[in-house]
């Protein structure tokens, strides 16, 4: 069956013959799409909280987790026989009720003697106060430790917060590489439920910009590489 041909009226106005999908094919999109959506709802939270430990004898903590993280932290520490603990995370600025720990890393450092760690077995490496790029902040100065250090690091764990483990993870092992090996921990979020994140506010509010941050990071690292 021929097709029509554009027609042209006068010069002014066109008319060109066009595909448009039919009663079935927007039936078949509206499915598809929500079937792609069940599958990245299901999907995204495991994906972002991930936790996947390699042998090591180094543990390294990001600093500006809380008190109830740092108790796991204790416990990983404990049960993985590790040697030491490196607390990082960015200095705080004066007047703040924190500002006597210096840094989160301090802050960390102090948490975990509380809870019972050997302070001798805790190493406090901490940032300089930035807007952006803070967790590639964190792996540099880890990584220029050990490179300054004489042990014989060549794979440390890492242990983050909830769906921020997924971004860290990613950028801690670009910046190691190829000298260190990273390993991954994750702390859950106690505020939403991880087969439910989208029902809460603090469930959607960290997925989505944890998500976004991710692939933000992605992005830049492919630029920069």
């Amino acid at each position: 069956m021929p097709y029509p041909k554009t027609t042209k009226l006068w010069g002014l106005l066109e008319y060109k013959p066009q595909w448009t999908l039919s009663p079935q094919g927007w039936g078949i999109l509206t499915i598809s799409l929500i079937i792609l959506l069940i599958v990245i709802l299901r999907t995204v939270q495991p994906f972002l909280v991930v936790s996947q430990p390699i042998p090591s004898q180094i543990l390294v903590v990001e600093g500006w987790m809380d008190e109830y993280a740092m108790q796991a932290v204790k416990m990983e520490f404990q049960q993985g026989q590790y040697d030491l603990i490196l607390t990082t995370g960015e200095e705080l600025g004066e007047g703040s009720v924190l500002a006597s720990y210096k840094s989160y890393a301090g802050l960390a450092e102090a948490m975990l003697i509380n809870l019972g760690v050997d302070p001798k077995k805790i190493v406090v490496i901490p940032t300089p106060r930035l807007k952006k790029d803070r967790t590639a902040a964190s792996a540099l100065v880890i990584k220029n430790w050990i490179l300054a250090s004489s042990l014989p690091i060549k794979a440390i764990n890492l242990y983050s917060y909830d769906a921020h483990s997924r971004r860290s993870w990613f950028i801690f092992s670009r910046i190691l590489y190829p000298e260190v090996s990273v390993g991954i921990l994750a702390y859950p979020s106690p505020f939403y439920e991880p087969t439910k994140w989208w029902a809460s506010s603090a469930g959607f509010r960290t997925i989505t910009s944890e998500a976004i941050a991710y692939l933000y990071a992605i992005l830049i690292w492919q630029f920069m590489g």
